[in-house]
Order: structure tokens, then sequence, then C-alpha cells
């Protein structure tokens, strides 16, 4: 029978003596055999009788185990004293020696004899396992190598095909059969051969244990494959090689990419290199790229760009706006991508560019595209141009001031008029000393109100045909728009025209040039009584309103004249356009370059029920000073 008992942890089977009739008949026979063999043998056996029956006895136990070995013992030891006791004396102790070294030797053989067949089962199961496991190992080296996605090839030392793989076939356009027993340097580019024996080479030599390399293979339809190989070196388990094991991908169509990615390269630095515009690339701070024109542009070497960081070379002014606009289009969000900035030379000097910038992938990772146009030229044309323009609107003012000459003349009259009276009525109170100081002193208020009313007028006039640098202040448009109608109420009076006026309740703060604005506003204004005294249609309304919406403050100014010319509204913006007899046609066109300039809108419509609508709209105080910025 078998017993089975675990051996560190390794459940192991233990072979025991077979207790059946048979291995005691065959321990008997084994012991008159050998009593039969001492006899034949003659005296000299029979003198050591007890030592001869040994053999038998370790028989017995190798063959049935401990209960056949006592038997034999036993047996042996009757057998003796029975068979042999004419010839020689056998005493008592010595039967009973031969008895308990009898049972000794086969209790120990027989232990040792089942130690033994428990060893040599458990070498069997494990060579039966390592066997087992071999095969699995090579069914699943099969079914990986015959189902891999890459091409595999098992080659022999000298470089012979033993074993390919579907895969392969399919990169070099063969059967298995004409692959099998072909060598791989039959497949490979001539141009490759000298390196892809040397690689063998020192793989066999065991300089190294492995290698990848880029390989060009010959298909059989003769184009070439470009592969990437690697090779690895079996060995069996003492250590000698056996096997090269080959691993192919077909990366034709990523050297196919690669080379168009190097040819769009080279289109895009020859472009880059040509273009007139500074071309910045920079991931983070760090400029990675820049052209010759950026060189230009800066007064830096190239060298000397790729070592700093690009918000180096912008103005002090403009590098946190630029800063932080191209720090957030690395992060994916959604920016700006095109403003005016200066350009901080190596010299010191400075130069505007229109500088546009956009996020792209560069090198694995995302990156800005800037480019910068040198615009230098441009803004000194431009601030020609605005000196120009404000030589105009003085002229304009000049002008406008000429029209409402009568209109002031009536509206300092009144004042004047009024002081002369009360300070006369004030010096005949004072001869007929009849009346009392309340009252005269009331006059002489009245005095000094008139007379503040006829300064503020003046103020204002010299204030508006003054030549000067526009300014930036902070101001409430809504005492722009009563400053402005201050001039008009002799003309409104005169032409019996209704003004109504709706402003804000809350004051509506703007940043920029006062005088600018007022501008604007008479400009308006004159603008639409104009309009109703060349309508003359009786209904003489001007409706003055300012109201704020969000960040943008809008004044608007409604007239019942007789509305905007049939050739639209937008050609009344236009220079020296103008539909008035002794018109320049320059008013608006400079209001609208104003109001632009103060980062607004100056737009006409018609008005409902007849007439025309002049707006403009102004950026709040927030909004207006980034703008100005």
């Amino acid at each position: 029978m078998r017993s089975s008992r675990a051996i560190k942890g390794v459940r192991l089977s233990t072979v025991t003596p077979i207790r059946r009739p048979r291995p005691y008949a065959v321990a008997v026979a084994a012991s008159l055999t050998a009593e039969a063999f001492k006899i034949a043998l003659g005296p000299i056996i029979i003198q050591s009788t007890f030592l001869t029956s040994f053999g038998s006895i370790l028989f017995s136990v190798w063959y049935g185990g401990f209960g056949p070995g006592v038997v034999c013992t036993l047996v042996s030891m009757i057998s003796a004293t029975a068979l042999y006791q004419p010839w020689i004396r056998i005493s008592a102790e010595r039967d009973l020696l031969f008895v308990v070294s009898g049972i000794a030797v086969s209790f120990l053989m027989d232990r040792l004899f089942v130690e033994q067949r428990r060893v040599v089962s458990q070498k069997q199961r494990e060579l039966e396992e390592a066997n087992a496991t071999l095969r699995d190992s090579e069914e699943r080296f099969h079914q990986a190598f015959e189902s891999a996605v890459l091409g595999m090839a098992l080659l022999n030392l000298d470089g012979f095909v033993v074993q390919v793989n579907e895969s392969l076939c399919r990169v070099v356009g063969y059967d298995r059969s004409r692959l099998l027993g072909k060598t791989a340097a039959s497949m490979v580019h001539p141009d490759d051969h000298t390196a892809s024996e040397h690689d063998r080479g020192r793989l066999l030599a065991g300089e190294i244990r492995s290698y990848q390399a880029e390989r060009r293979l010959l298909h059989k339809d003769g184009r070439i494959v470009w592969t990437l190989v690697s090779v690895s070196l079996l060995r069996d388990v003492e250590g000698r090689p056996r096997y090269l094991v080959s691993q192919v991908q077909d990366i034709t169509g990523r050297k196919r990419a690669e080379d168009e990615l190097r040819r769009s390269e080279e289109r895009f630095r020859t472009l880059a290199e040509t273009v007139a515009a500074a071309i910045f690339i920079y991931k983070g701070t760090a400029l990675c790229y820049v052209n010759s024109e950026a060189e230009a542009i800066t007064g830096y070497s190239r060298a000397e760009l790729q070592r700093m960081s690009f918000w180096e070379v912008i103005h002090p002014d403009f590098r946190n706006m630029v800063s932080d606009r191209g720090s957030a289009r690395l992060r994916g969000e959604d920016v700006e991508s095109r403003y005016e900035v200066m350009i901080q030379r190596k010299d010191g000097s400075t130069r505007w560019v229109d500088f546009t910038g956009a996020r792209f992938q560069f090198e694995d990772g995302p990156a800005v595209l800037g480019t910068a146009f040198d615009i230098t030229e441009r803004k000194l044309v431009q601030a020609a141009a605005r000196e120009r323009e404000a030589e105009l609107a003085h002229m304009l003012r000049l002008t406008t001031m000429n029209e409402m000459a009568a209109g002031l003349a009536h509206e300092i009259n009144q004042p004047l008029s009024a002081i002369v009276n009360y300070a006369k009525g004030c010096v005949r109170r004072l001869d007929a000393g009849t009346q009392a100081d309340p009252v005269v002193r009331a006059a002489i208020d009245r005095i000094g109100e008139e007379a503040l009313r006829a300064g503020e007028i003046i103020r204002r006039l010299r204030q508006l045909v003054r030549k000067e640098p526009p300014r930036r202040d902070m101001m409430d448009l809504n005492r722009l728009v009563g400053d402005a109608l201050l001039f008009f109420e002799g003309d409104t009076h005169d032409l019996s025209v209704r003004v109504e006026v709706d402003l804000s309740a809350e004051p509506i703060r703007i940043f920029g040039d006062g005088v600018q604005i007022e501008q604007v506003i008479l400009n308006l204004i004159r603008n639409g009584l104009d309009a109703i005294r060349d309508a003359d249609n009786g209904r003489r309304q001007l409706f003055v309103s300012t109201r704020c919406d969000g960040a943008v403050a809008t004044v608007e100014v409604r007239d019942t004249g007789g509305g905007l010319p049939e050739v639209g509204s937008e050609r009344i913006f236009e220079p020296f356009f103008t539909t008035k007899s002794n018109g320049l046609g320059m008013g608006l066109s400079i209001s609208r370059s104003i109001v632009e300039t103060h980062g607004g809108r100056l737009q006409a419509r018609p008005n409902e029920g007849g007439g025309a609508c002049l707006s403009f709209t102004l950026p709040i105080a927030g909004e207006a000073q980034e703008y100005v910025h």
C-alpha cells in the first residue's frame, strides 16, 4: 500500500512494504534457500551460519519489509538450531543475540528502504512535474510565438531560420516553407549586412545579452520594409548558446511619418527663415526656437535668445500682460491672441510689434508659437496722423465756437445785464437809505452768482478752444453732458427747441480726455439742432440721455429733424461728407475717431417717429484704463 505525508509544504507519496502473505512466503523461502546454500557449500559456511543468514534477512526486508525480515530471522534461527546442532554447539545467548540483531537489522533496513523508495518516488514525481512544466512552457512559447503581433523567428547559431510565425511571413511576403532553412542575412538589405553581422558576433561572444536596431528587410516584391529588430540569445541549462530569437516590428509607416515630419520641419524652417516676421516658440518661459528676423528685431543673437526667457525681450510696461496671457494660453484657456506690444532691444531701444500667439504641440508638449511684425514705422505714422487730427479737431472747435458765437454772446450778455441791473439797484437803495441791509445783501449775492455764471461760460469756452496735448483723467460723463448743454441754451431759446435731458441717476465714471469727449457731445448736439432748424416741420424736440449697461456707458442724442441721408448711416462718418451748405464734413469723422481712441463706438440710426439718433459708447473707468494702457 501507499501512504502520503507533507514534507515542507509539498505533498509526497511514501512507499511502504506490501504486507501480504506472499512476502512472508518469500521470506521463508529465502531463509531455507540460504540454509540449503550453506549445507551445499560445506562446513566452512556452516561455521558462520548466523552471519550468512543476514543476507536472506536483508533480501526479505527489501522485498517485503520489516515483518518478512523478522520471519526470516526466526526461521533462520530455528533451521540453524535444528540442522546444525550435530556439528556446532549453539548457545541460547547466541540465539537471542541473533534474533535481536535480525530484528534490529530488519527494522533499520526497513526504514532505509522506505526512505529510499520515498526519495526515488519524490525524484520521479519532480521529474514528471518538470517535464510537464517544460511541456506547458513549450506549448505557451509556441502559442505566443505563433499568435504574436510582432514577427518572430528562431535561428540557429549559424543564422539559419529554424522557425517563423505568420506575422513575420506577412512582413517579408514569403510563405513559411520558403523561409525555413533560409539565412537571416539573405532577408536583410545589403547596406545593413555589416552592422547586422557585427551585432550578431557581439551577441555570440557574450559581450551583450541582446540588441535592438533598425534594419531594412527585402520584401518578396522587391520593396524595402523598415523594421525594428530585437535579438536575444537563448542558452541551455548549462549556459551554452543554443538559439537566437528575433522579434521584428514593421515600422515602415512610422519611418514614412518621420520622413514627412522631417520634410515638414524643413519646410517650416525655410518659411520661418524667409518670412518678414519674427517667430518665437516658447514652452513655459524658455525660448525653444527663434528665426533670423527675431534676431534682427531684438538685437540678440540666436544663441543669446535661446538662453533667455521670452519675457525678457518684452518691454516692462507690457511684460505682465504678455506673461499672464501666455501662461493662460499654455493651460489651454481661451485668451486674446493678437495685441500690440513693445519689444525691448539689446541696446535698450524699443520697437512696436503686432504680436499673435497660438498654442500648438511642439516636441511632445504644449508650446506657444508667437509671430511679431515690426509696426514701429506704422506707429510713428499713426502718431503723426493723431497730431494732424488733433490740429484739425482744434480747428473744428474754433469753427464750432464761431458758429456758436451769437448764442454765446447772448448767454454772456444775460448775466452781465443782470449784474449791471442788480448793481444799479443796490446803488439806488444805498442812496435812498430806505432799504434794510438784508435786501441789499441778497442783491449783492445775485450779482456774485451771475458773475460766476458768466465766468463759467468763459472758462468752458477757453478750455474748449485751448490747444493742448490729450490727457487721461477720471471724470463724470453726466457732468460733461451738462457742461455741453450750457453752450446751447441761447440756441435752443432762439430756435424754440424743447430739450429733454435724462441722465443716469448715478455718476458714470469714465477715463479719458474730457475736452475730446465734450467735443463729441457738442458735435452731436450741434448736428441735432441744425437738423431741427433745417427740417422746420413744427416738431422741435431734442432728447439727450445717458445710461450705464454693465461695463459700458452710452450717450444718446435724438432729434426730430429730417433724419439720416438716403446714402446710409455709415456714409455720414466719412471725412468731408456733409449735407450742410456751409459744413466741413469733418465733425462726425473726428468724433468717431475720438470715441474709438477711447475704446468705444459711435453709430447712427433712424429715430422712432422721425429724425435721427446718434449715440456713442465708452467703457467705464476700469475697462477704459486697461484699454488705454
